[in-house]
């Protein structure tokens, strides 16, 4: 039953065109919505059908999120013809499907499993059709090692008025934190071919009335891969096992592109020139428009009429100071990711390079006296950051016990609706908080594990933390593991709450040992849509101057869900 989205895609699969009649996996540009009703009906061919019903018998659903990864074990020929139709499907998310033969163990529902043999195998297939989605790092802890996988990218529009320069961000207004437009490569096909494929369609997508080719000129730009070094427990499908490159974790590479903003762009949404407010994101004229807040069979239409996704509302432009890295804004209170800011901050040579090349904007020859001086200090967030402990310490560096204890107890008992991280509670205990602090009755180890607004992962490392401080488990927090145990779809996290409240923190989980299958099989996912650091120190310039994937974007609800 998990896997009835698998039997209605393969149906529509083998009904669209084909280069002959009676063949399988013939390329289409159709786009499938998930409202086709002919994907309910078994298909007329009794062999095609009884075809699908044997493969999706078999169908393991290892991962439920994203990234969605179904394993169909001992695959035959047929079975494989059969899974190849559906790389031609197309949807509106313009990401697609890839079915991947790759060897391995029997298929479990673990992010241990996803991450040691899905994610190489699909990582594997993607380069050897599309090399160009491999970069080699230019900065972090990879820089100037072989090429890696990237399966992000971010948009960087910045902005130079004389010696002075900017640079543009979007509010993230579900959280309200500030970032750079940017998202995960879609690579459908009708999606992207090229990085800066991703950049124009992310763009147009988050800032939907100032078209790509009138706000950047891409003929002033630089792709910069930045690496990071992750904990192999990070359920990301950016998260990948590169035994050579890291042999303690995983590591994950996104492609940062920064343009010349054009200079009709800048004006209209640069803070005092645009009357000293905030710039307006409007939405898209003759489309339908849904928010996020929006209601769920409202934001399945993104999938099932293509309607548009409103991620912002509001924009501005932050003033870098060229020769700290450092950040202002126009206006108090600006909280912005701290991987945009942590980037500026290290100063990369060739970013400050293209700065200092950037085409001037002459304001005064309009008129304009200049633009006031930014004054107001830009706020991190660790959203949008692996290293988030090095932040906190950096936000908190002379932590007493008493304010420690203060600032734990506040952040598990918080009610604003925005989850914590384990990486605060990590600093809170480093700087001598108490770890067996009680709240209204409660332990703060209870608090953590009830949080209505944290993920189970973060929770349950917060809780390993916490007990391995000297929080006691009591009956309240056994109780409160066993919620979370009924959610948890991860086998090895589900042995790690049972050991939790048990009374014995579990140690870190090695990776999966190499056991090895001389048969194929299948996995079946749908595919996407979305150490130090060298500054550039002294020699920045000055300003002047073989089993077998399919792969899936998520979506919204099944048969929607399947796009």
């Amino acid at each position: 039953a998990e896997c009835a989205w698998l039997v209605w895609l393969l149906r529509i699969a083998l009904l669209q065109p084909t280069g002959r009649s009676g063949s399988l996996g013939a390329a289409t540009h159709c786009v499938i919505t998930g409202l086709e009703t002919a994907g309910w009906i078994p298909a007329g061919d009794a062999d095609a059908e009884m075809l699908i019903q044997r493969v999706s018998s078999r169908a393991v659903c290892c991962f439920a999120k994203e990234p969605f990864m179904v394993v169909i074990p001992e695959i035959s020929k047929m079975e494989r013809q059969l899974l190849d139709s559906l790389e031609c499907l197309s949807f509106h998310c313009h990401g697609g499907i890839r079915s991947i033969v790759f060897q391995g163990p029997p298929p479990q529902r673990a992010w241990s499993y996803v991450y040691e043999y899905l994610m190489p195998a699909f990582a594997r297939r993607m380069l050897r059709d599309e090399p160009q989605w491999a970069l080699p790092p230019k900065h972090g802890p990879l820089n100037g090692c072989r090429s890696v996988f990237a399966r992000t990218a971010r948009v960087c529009a910045a902005a130079r008025v004389k010696e002075r320069l900017f640079l543009f961000v979007l509010r993230e207004d579900d959280h309200e934190i500030w970032g750079v437009p940017g998202g995960a490569v879609a690579r459908g096909p009708n999606g992207d071919r090229s990085f800066l494929d991703t950049a124009r369609r992310e763009w147009d997508e988050e800032v939907p009335c100032n078209a790509w080719a009138d706000s950047v000129d891409v003929r002033h730009r630089l792709l910069l891969a930045v690496s990071k070094l992750n904990s192999s427990k990070w359920v990301s499908s950016m998260n990948l096992k590169e035994p050579d490159l890291s042999t303690k974790g995983g590591v994950s590479c996104t492609a940062w592109i920064f343009l010349a903003a054009r200079e009709a762009f800048f004006l209209e949404s640069e803070w005092h020139s645009s009357g000293r407010r905030l710039f307006d994101i409007r939405e898209p004229e003759h489309e339908d428009v849904f928010y996020k807040c929006d209601a769920r069979e409202d934001l399945c239409k993104i999938h099932t009429h293509g309607a548009h996704l409103m991620e912002h509302t509001a924009g501005t432009w932050l003033e870098l100071d060229f020769a700290s890295g450092w950040l202002k804004a126009p206006l108090p209170g600006v909280r912005l990711r701290a991987d945009v800011a942590m980037l500026l901050q290290s100063r990369p040579a060739e970013v400050w390079h293209f700065f200092a090349g950037l085409p001037a904007i002459d304001l005064e020859r309009d008129g304009v006296c200049g633009i006031p001086q930014y004054s107001y200090p830009v706020l991190l967030s660790t959203v949008g950051v692996r290293e988030k402990l090095a932040v906190y310490r950096a936000m908190y560096p002379k932590l007493g016990p008493v304010a420690a204890t203060r600032l734990l107890r506040t952040s598990l008992t918080s009610k604003d609706g925005a989850p914590y991280d384990a990486e605060l509670v990590q600093r809170c205990l480093e700087c001598g908080a108490e770890a067996t602090e009680h709240f209204c009755g409660k332990s703060v180890l209870y608090w953590a594990l009830v949080h209505p607004a944290t993920c189970g992962p973060v929770a349950q490392w917060a809780a390993i933390q916490l007990s391995r401080a000297g929080a006691r488990m009591g009956r309240h927090e056994v109780k409160a593991i066993g919620a979370r145990l009924e959610k948890e779809e991860d086998q090895d996290r589900a042995d790690d709450w049972r050991s939790l409240a048990s009374g014995r923190p579990p140690n870190p989980r090695p990776s999966l040992g190499r056991r090895r299958s001389s048969s194929d099989s299948t996995v079946s996912t749908p595919a996407e849509g979305k150490g130090s650091e060298k500054g550039a120190g002294s020699s920045a310039p000055r300003l002047d101057g073989s089993q077998r994937s399919v792969r899936r974007r998520g979506a919204a609800a099944a048969p929607t869900a399947c796009q």
